[in-house]
């Protein structure tokens, strides 16, 4: 399964505009802008409550490998 942190994803077999807001989502976590907590529950909002579509495997991988250093 491809990796959200720092791999380059097969474009025609994913949203980019979706990964590109989960690498954004990331970087908030890693600069400290967002804890882990606030970026998962904006990611969701974005499935959930404007109806965009991220497969659930991309999803899980991308939560499994958020940075851990912006949980404070």
């Amino acid at each position: 399964m491809p990796s959200l942190n720092g791999t380059i994803l097969d474009a025609t077999a994913y949203g980019i505009i979706y990964i590109r807001t989960l690498r954004l989502l990331s970087e908030m976590v890693v600069t400290k802008h967002k804890t882990v907590a606030q970026a998962i529950k904006m990611a969701d909002a974005l499935i959930k409550e404007r109806g965009k579509h991220i497969t659930p495997e991309i999803l899980s991988d991308w939560k499994k490998n958020l940075p851990q250093s912006g949980t404070n």
